[in-house]
């Protein structure tokens, strides 16, 4: 379990704020229930889907409910950048470490963001026609 108590002085007593990347909790098997109090802090939101264990997965394959962190940010009047993002589609040698935490490798990653934007589409507010969303309250 996550004691938010414990850290919010950072918030409350300097100026910092959150990249909030719920892929990197899901991935450490912590359950986003307890680490959605944070959304109040964050200034950017990455969200793409997750498996505990892996980062980064295709999106059929994720635990990660991208539908309810979407849900939470608009509720809470988020209105900071949000990062669509995937699994990669492959790796050099130099990222071979890295890469082992994603469940594998899309044949179009391209496609599976775009997958991912248009399932986020009825809470987003997209435009098919335009390259940026804006979240609904």
């Amino acid at each position: 379990m996550i004691r938010l108590g414990c850290h919010s002085w950072l918030f409350a007593e300097l100026p910092l704020t959150l990249l909030f990347n719920p892929a990197h909790w899901e991935m450490q098997a912590i359950p986003y229930r307890e680490v959605r109090p944070l959304l109040r802090f964050a200034s950017h939101v990455h969200l793409r889907p997750a498996r505990p264990g892996k980062i980064a997965t295709g999106l059929d394959r994720g635990t990660l409910d991208v539908e309810q962190v979407v849900r939470d940010l608009v509720a809470a009047g988020y209105a900071g950048a949000l990062c669509l993002g995937g699994a990669p589609r492959e790796t050099g040698t130099a990222a071979r470490a890295w890469a082992a935490s994603f469940e594998d490798h899309v044949a179009d990653p391209e496609a599976e963001v775009l997958r991912l934007r248009e399932r986020l589409e009825p809470q987003l507010g997209c435009s098919r026609d335009r390259d940026t969303c804006r979240m609904r309250p």
